[in-house]
């Protein structure tokens, strides 16, 4: 227990055990809360800082990219950025296949450009987009999601013929 130490005429009583155990406590809370706001500056939480995208693919080397959230929120919008290099450009379309493990995590909003028609596969949506011949490769698509649970969301596009590109976002709840 404590033991009483005199201080000029006063007795005080201190527990210097449980005195350094608070101290020991407050210094990991104080870690604890520095790590939580240098996970935020790095893009942990939220959509900004340099952890918070990722890219898959190379359009350069493959012909194809996709850039993606590592990190949504349940219910929150996120998009996925897909480039597409001109070799994937075939009479004046482009067609994408969107895996449909994606759609179990995740409803679709809607596709930027629209496409012009749309097929459903065993395992896969297919997406056709017109293009037109004076535009200069790549394009890009851009798929606006909604993840609807927490978890981890994962998902594959390829182009048919091409690569898969494979992606994981953590979605908080």
């Amino acid at each position: 227990m404590g033991s009483t130490a005199g201080v000029g005429e006063l007795e005080i009583e201190q527990d210097l055990a449980f005195t350094r155990r608070s101290w020991r406590i407050k210094r990991m809370a104080w870690v604890a809360m520095l790590l939580v706001a240098l996970a935020g500056l790095l893009g942990l939480f939220g959509t900004m800082g340099p952890a918070s995208q990722g890219r898959a693919g190379d359009v350069a080397t493959r012909g194809l990219s996709i850039d993606y959230p590592r990190f949504a929120r349940s219910l929150a919008p996120a998009t996925l950025t897909v480039h597409v290099g001109p070799q994937w450009v075939r009479h004046g379309e482009i067609r994408l296949r969107l895996g449909r493990t994606l759609l179990a995590a995740c409803r679709i909003e809607s596709l930027t450009p629209e496409p012009e028609q749309t097929f459903l596969g065993p395992d896969h949506l297919l997406y056709v987009f017109p293009t037109s011949p004076g535009l200069d490769p790549p394009r890009e698509v851009e798929v606006h999601l909604q993840p609807q649970r927490a978890g981890f969301a994962a998902g594959w596009i390829e182009v048919p013929g091409g690569p898969r590109l494979r992606f994981t976002t953590f979605v908080y709840p």
